[in-house]
């Protein structure tokens, strides 16, 4: 239980995080970004994306699977099944969607270009909503949990 609770704490820190960059990523123009230092914001966007995500499968949902299943999940699959029957998610495709996400933003966009980079950041800004409303689901679940 101390484990779960301390994921869901890092998990809220680092929701606030990437919130805050979301707010202010819509506010950069990205054709007036000229030096490394002008792209830190847009850097920090995807990292703490990638950082939300990671915490979310590899600790959080993890907790909570050994929890109530007292072993390690065998694959990804058996993860997102099981937080889809938790009634945390509606759709394992949505987690799927999200790890896959990270995964190809978790290299260097900064060279593919201002439009790609563009388009990865306005891809993000539309799952947003679903991430935000998953960490809500699996903070109100691990509650009973946390309870005890």
């Amino acid at each position: 239980m101390e484990n779960l609770k301390h994921n869901i704490e890092v998990l809220d820190r680092l929701s606030q995080a990437f919130q805050d960059s979301l707010n202010h990523i819509q506010d950069i123009n990205l054709m007036k970004l000229k030096t490394f230092r002008d792209w830190e914001p847009v850097d920090a966007f995807f990292d703490r994306f990638e950082r939300l995500i990671d915490n979310l499968f590899q600790a959080t949902f993890r907790s909570l699977y050994i929890i109530e299943n007292l072993s390690d999940p065998k694959s990804l699959l058996d993860l997102s099944v099981f937080i889809q029957r938790s009634w945390i998610i509606d759709d394992v495709e949505t987690l799927i969607e999200l790890k896959n996400l990270r995964n190809r933003f978790a290299h260097e966009y900064i060279w593919f270009g201002i439009s790609n980079t563009q388009n990865m950041i306005d891809e993000i800004l539309h799952v947003s909503p679903i991430l935000f409303k998953i960490i809500h689901n699996v903070k109100t679940y691990s509650q009973k949990h946390l309870k005890n």
